[in-house]
């Protein structure tokens, strides 16, 4: 048994918040969840993002081509939650099977201050068009660790 609460963890690392989304009629826009209060969670001190997913949880998520995609990304919103540093990215290039997880990317140094929101967003496509389809409902999760 591990000294504090988190030497009886192997990686170290505490379990965020899902942060879920509905399914949106939304062709190539984009869309932020951030929203004050729900769908964000605050960094209880500064931490540093350790791993970060998607999943869709409503019916597989689909993607037209790999030319044509949206991006799936967690973003550090600051403390008024209007910041944009992306954390954490995954471009949809391919379709993704509902109940499955795909891994975001993450940037060299995803750390966050104490007190900052963290959110998540879908992009606009990038490369072509998805006009008349849907960003499924789903989650982003991540993992964090104290710094």
């Amino acid at each position: 048994m591990g000294s504090t609460f988190l030497g009886d963890n192997p990686s170290g690392a505490l379990a965020g918040p899902n942060i879920t989304h509905a399914s949106a009629a939304t062709d190539a826009a984009s869309a932020t969840l951030a929203a004050i209060g729900a769908n964000v969670w605050r960094a209880p001190q500064n931490i540093t993002i350790v791993s970060a997913w998607h999943e869709p949880t409503g019916a597989n998520q689909d993607a037209a081509d790999a030319a044509s995609y949206r991006q799936f990304a967690l973003v550090d919103g600051s403390t008024d939650g209007l910041g944009t540093r992306v954390l954490a990215s995954a471009n949809l290039t391919a379709s993704q099977a509902s109940n499955t997880t795909r891994a975001l990317t993450l940037i060299a140094n995803p750390s966050v201050a104490q007190g900052n929101v963290v959110y998540a967003r879908y992009g606009a496509t990038v490369g072509g068009t998805h006009a008349g389809t849907v960003v499924r409902a789903g989650h982003f999760s991540h993992s964090w660790r104290p710094i």
